[in-house]
């Protein structure tokens, strides 16, 4: 299936075509305090919204090369459905209500064979999130700007849950009465290192997963931990990490912020035509 059809039969918020606000037609990213965050779902890839939930948001506000955000939030959800197996190996996240016992069991003689002390989490105890939706729109709303590693998934992930609460994800500067929350134009370094890599003959052969991208830069693997115990891919660790890769990458990106947004969307633009090419010719 190619990546424009996916676009058009999942209804895809593409953001990158979005104009930037005033408030930023003059300034230098970098000098604005961003949002940080990161999503784990209950599915590996972006597919039907009406199985589609968030099982973890987190995010950090932070300053120009800030190792400690300014505030932070970290938010298990429960997702009222399977989280399934595929999901719950890499994040660790289950629901007991609805993940059968026999997945369960088999995510944790995995995780044994691979000699790996890891405490999954069940999320049945944790707020739906429509009880948590005011936290993540208000440490949101406190930046200008966004980060997130492959928006693209973040963002609809997002955008889905908002819009089973009828409420949307617009443009700055047409809020409504019906959902005055607008989006942030948001910097994503997968878009910068995968033109990196496309014009250099170096590391080709690694992977472009945020922890991939993280090692390339010397940026170590961030485990996060709950009660002491060591945690699988966790939105938590991967924002500490993001954050580290965001500013490795930065002398790549224009400073202004005009300059940056314009020329990730050109990159952006042109390396979904690759992949729509290459989605096709499978």
């Amino acid at each position: 299936m190619s990546v424009m059809k996916i676009l058009k039969d999942n209804d895809l918020v593409d953001t990158f075509d979005w104009g930037l606000p005033d408030e930023l037609k003059y300034t230098f990213w970098p000098d604005r305090p961003i949002a940080v965050w990161d999503v784990e779902t209950n599915s590996v890839e972006y597919g039907d919204q009406s199985v589609f939930r968030i099982t973890q948001f987190a995010c950090g506000i932070y300053g120009f090369h800030e190792k400690k955000p300014r505030e932070f939030v970290n938010i298990y959800i429960n997702p009222e459905m399977a989280v399934g197996y595929e999901a719950m190996r890499i994040t660790g996240l289950y629901q007991s209500e609805f993940d059968t016992e026999e997945d369960i069991a088999k995510v944790k003689e995995y995780y044994r064979k691979k000699g790996k002390g890891i405490e999954l989490f069940d999320l049945a105890d944790s707020p739906v999130f429509a009880d948590v939706v005011e936290d993540i729109l208000t440490i949101l709303s406190k930046a200008p700007i966004w980060c997130a590693f492959n928006h693209r998934f973040d963002v609809n992930a997002l955008a889905s849950e908002l819009h089973r609460l009828n409420m949307w994800l617009i443009e700055q500067g047409r809020e409504d009465e019906t959902f005055p929350f607008p989006f942030r134009p948001t910097v994503d370094p997968l878009v910068f290192e995968r033109d990196r890599r496309s014009s250099s003959l170096t590391n080709k052969m690694s992977g472009n997963r945020l922890g991939d991208v993280g090692r390339r830069y010397g940026v170590a693997t961030v485990a996060a931990l709950k009660d002491g115990k060591l945690k699988l891919h966790s939105a938590e660790g991967d924002i500490q990490m993001l954050n580290d890769v965001l500013w490795a990458i930065q002398p790549q990106i224009p400073p202004d912020s005009v300059s940056a947004f314009r020329n990730q969307r050109a990159l952006y633009r042109e390396q979904q035509v690759h992949l729509y090419l290459k989605y096709d010719a499978d």
